[in-house]
């Protein structure tokens, strides 16, 4: 039932003006009548993102929080109460917001889209109380709600509708075209622009990610990078669609992002920023963020966040040699623009064609949809992002594409460890001991390793943090397998379990006596293949 919202404050208006009644007893009435009023036209819910509150007649969703903007609209709308009579409206607000937390229903609430992997069908928001309904063959458009899928959309998203195109190949032309990737990396340019775009993918199908991989646009000054990443947010959510900063100091500002934005990009992260790493590693697994309420001592709160990130940067020292953040970042390499097209004419060809890359966008989705209803498993892949690379495995399966899919795969977590090289220093100090007579093949211990590296750190004027052998040692366990991508190595225990290690360098070739000393040396290695041999 829909109450005609005149009638409403008016009655509150009488509630408020009756005499007799002390200031305490009217705020009981009003409350009382605002509650029972929320209840006859919609449902309080109780999520992981918060509390929320569903009205029926708008099929919107409200977050059940004391400074939301957008519930104090649709209080001063509904009631006529403004947060500025702050007594009374705080008074309304606590109340609608322990009701919401005693009586509330359990109820999960999506951003953008969902897919539900029970019924093979996918939902996308089209952010106006409607969403489209796809099932691999039809594309419905029913209101948010249908089938118990509530979206929660944020107040600035501009609403869009799916006009006729031309057959595909207008999303490519605007959104992929333009960007310049660059093949200096191990991933050619053409293979970096389809694996974008099974990112941008997907993003609509949160549910088959609970672990998603960051993606890092890494390129110079004038290469496009935060141009890319702006155009997609503002195909997704109209002019409101923008990149973000981040305060270096401040993690609260990070963590309020990711925590309200089912997709967020982080501009010109570049330098050393000391908390970001372990935190973009929490995101990366799905990990909640706890954090203490503000204005309390011990209460905690916990954040939940549920967000794509993708991140523009120069220098990635942000990294920090986070072998466990690269092995989850999906990093594209962008070359300098050779012509620079003002991006404000790329903004306005999207503002121009938004509905119609919107139309051909839900039909590739429901292509991806209709090769989920019917797909196989795609088993065991070699990548260390499972659940984006068996997401990437079915589309290319479906396309016949699958040798292609893996050559990329495997050039991504290659790119991955190019990067990480880049980043440590035992890559450039152990090249650099490998030269010396003598070391190529040469068993020795992390003693002994740490004590003949440091030198040549300073000598290079590379800052060496393994200066205890345990803390080198434990740093080859963790990037053991990239390093083996860099160079020849063997780790074999000796009788008191303690690791020998023996490497050479994996792109040189060694002389028949280095080879053959080498093969004496290690004569408990079975497997000949480890050891280099002559050209």
């Amino acid at each position: 039932m829909t109450t005609n919202h005149e009638e409403i404050i008016r009655t509150i208006g009488t509630i408020r003006r009756t005499p007799g009644f002390k200031p305490y007893e009217r705020r009981a009435f009003v409350t009382d009548f605002i509650l029972k009023t929320l209840r006859d036209e919609g449902r309080f819910f109780r999520t992981s993102e918060g509390n929320f509150y569903y009205h029926t007649p708008t099929l919107q969703l409200y977050p059940l929080e004391e400074r939301s903007r957008n519930l104090s609209a649709f209080i001063e709308r509904m009631f006529g109460l403004n947060d500025a009579e702050v007594r009374d409206y705080q008074h309304v607000v606590t109340a609608v917001m322990n009701h919401a937390y005693r009586e509330g229903q359990r109820m999960p609430v999506y951003r953008l889209a969902h897919y539900d992997l029970d019924q093979a069908k996918l939902y996308v928001s089209r952010f106006d109380g409607q969403m489209y309904r796809l099932d691999g063959e039809h594309i419905d458009l029913v209101w948010n709600g249908t089938d118990n899928i509530f979206f929660w959309d944020g107040p600035e998203w501009q609403p869009y509708v799916t006009e006729k195109h031309d057959g595909p190949g207008l999303f490519e032309r605007i959104m992929l075209d333009p960007v310049n990737f660059s093949s200096d990396g191990k991933m050619a340019s053409d293979e970096q622009r389809w694996l974008y775009k099974k990112w941008l993918l997907s993003q609509f199908f949160d549910s088959l990610h609970p672990t998603k991989p960051l993606l890092l646009f890494n390129g110079e000054k004038g290469s496009g990078k935060t141009s890319a990443a702006r155009k997609w947010l503002k195909l997704l959510f109209g002019t409101a669609g923008e990149v973000t900063g981040l305060e270096r100091g401040k993690p609260d500002g990070f963590i309020a992002t990711v925590s309200s934005q089912p997709i967020a990009v982080f501009d010109n992260v570049d330098g050393h920023i000391g908390w970001l790493p372990d935190h973009l590693a929490q995101l990366d697994t799905g990990l909640a963020i706890g954090r203490r309420l503000l204005y309390t001592t011990n209460e905690q709160i916990r954040f939940v966040p549920n967000c794509w990130i993708a991140l523009t940067s120069r220098t990635p020292e942000f990294l920090n040699r986070r072998d466990d953040v690269l092995d989850r970042t999906i990093i594209l390499q962008m070359g300098r623009l050779p012509l620079n097209i003002p991006e404000h004419e790329l903004l306005h060809e999207i503002k121009k064609r938004r509905n119609q890359l919107w139309a051909e966008l839900l039909d590739e989705l429901n292509d991806i949809v209709a090769l989920l209803r019917n797909g196989e498993p795609t088993g065991e892949i070699a990548c260390r992002m499972a659940d984006f690379g068996h997401f990437v495995m079915l589309l290319a399966k479906g396309q016949n594409q699958e040798a292609k899919a893996r050559r990329i795969l495997k050039a991504m977590q290659g790119e991955q460890g190019r990067v990480l090289c880049e980043l440590e220093p035992i890559y450039e100090c152990l090249a650099n001991w490998l030269e010396q007579p003598g070391n190529p093949g040469r068993c020795v211990t992390s003693s002994e390793l740490s004590r003949e590296l440091w030198p040549i750190a300073l000598q290079l004027g590379i800052d060496w943090p393994y200066r205890e052998p345990k803390s080198l040692a434990q740093r080859l366990r963790n990037i053991w397998e990239n390093l083996k991508d860099r160079f020849r190595a063997e780790a074999n225990p000796d009788t008191s379990n303690q690791k020998h290690y023996t490497f050479w360098p994996k792109t040189e070739s060694l002389d028949v006596a280095e080879s053959s000393s080498s093969a004496n040396h290690n004569a408990h290695a079975t497997d000949t293949s480890l050891v280099p041999q002559a050209t």
